[in-house]
């Protein structure tokens, strides 16, 4: 067996999530007086709407949130509001956006993100990697919601 002297560690991801939405089954929920207003922020909704079937956008979307959520594995962040968590999609490059107070909570942290959809099913998958004081590329960015 050989050893190093390389610390491998910082290259292992923080946290890993993943998310499926059955897309009839959340279709009950989404049709909920407020759900919409209540989950997303107005740039999720004006971009789901832009879609001939908003729908899977819609739940692709809350998977997203979903993943994040078990990615960051820490049950005080169930109490963040879920509009503090926005997905923007720019040059076909899912990204996911924070409010300050979600990023000043969570440090500066960079995540892959891939997510999927058909009309029956939404998936998202989010990699986070560790705390970094690197200011590089990275998919989490800071958002203009509240």
């Amino acid at each position: 067996m050989t050893t190093s002297s390389t610390d491998n560690t910082k290259n292992l991801p923080a946290g890993i999530g993943i998310d499926v939405v059955d897309i009839p089954r959340f279709k009950d929920a989404f049709q909920r007086q407020g759900f919409r207003e209540k989950v997303f922020t107005c740039s999720e909704i004006e971009a789901c709407e832009s879609k001939s079937d908003a729908l899977p956008s819609y739940a692709v979307r809350f998977a997203v949130k979903e993943a994040l959520y078990k990615a960051l594995a820490d049950p005080s962040l169930k109490s963040v509001p879920w509009q503090q968590i926005e997905t923007k999609i720019v040059n076909d490059i899912p990204t996911i956006c924070l409010s300050d107070a979600l990023r000043e909570r969570i440090g500066n942290r960079s995540a892959f993100l891939s997510l999927t959809h058909t009309s029956q099913i939404a998936a998202a998958v989010v990699l986070l990697l560790p705390n970094s004081n690197k200011t590089g590329s990275s998919n989490i960015q800071r958002g203009s919601n509240p």
